[in-house]
């Protein structure tokens, strides 16, 4: 790394961080997170109230869409435009998850740092699908707790990227310029 040792930012304990990060507000729920889980609770509502919920909000609607045709999902690749139809290809405990994922992480989106921040993310949430799959088939009593075990794993590489704080604002800055890439996550 370029920096000299006279660098507070960089003597900071583990334990330093980690309070640093933890004492930071971090939303976790959106309103359309809870709106979707009370609709997939409550017995009376179907795909239909579902979807109303999940299409007031444009970028969890996209996400959704984009899961649903992904090839994983969607192995016969038929166009799926329509929420009603990603509900049904997808399921609604995968809805859940899903907007449970999305919703966190998008609460907590730095603007500064939004693209390293969606790189951290984009790993969680493929970590967490992959750990949920071995779990299904490994006959795992709780496979959604394996994918949100898995999917906050690395919850504090997140917080580290999202976070608006100086002293994490002056340490991303020195990451981006280093130019060897040592203190780049793995």
């Amino acid at each position: 790394m370029k920096s000299t040792d006279s660098s507070p930012i960089i003597r900071r304990s583990l334990d330093e961080w980690t309070e640093l990060l933890r004492v930071e507000e971090m939303p976790i729920f959106s309103s359309t997170a809870q709106g979707i889980c009370a609709a997939l609770d409550d017995k009376q509502k179907g795909a239909l109230e579902l979807a109303t919920i999940i299409l007031q909000d444009p970028n969890l609607t996209a996400k959704l869409l984009k899961f649903s045709n992904s090839p994983y999902y969607n192995p016969s690749r038929q166009k799926i435009s329509t929420i009603t139809r990603a509900i049904v290809i997808l399921g609604v405990q995968m809805i859940r998850e899903l907007t449970l994922a999305c919703s966190f992480f998008e609460s907590i989106l730095s603007p500064t740092n939004k693209e390293r921040a969606n790189i951290e993310i984009a790993k969680a949430l493929h970590s967490a699908v992959q750990a949920r799959e071995l779990a299904i088939i490994l006959k795992d009593p709780s496979p959604e707790e394996v994918f949100v075990a898995t999917l906050l794993n690395n919850v504090g590489q997140v917080a580290f990227w999202c976070s608006n704080n100086k002293q994490t604002t002056k340490l991303q800055a020195l990451i981006a310029a280093d130019d060897s890439g040592s203190l780049e996550t793995e």
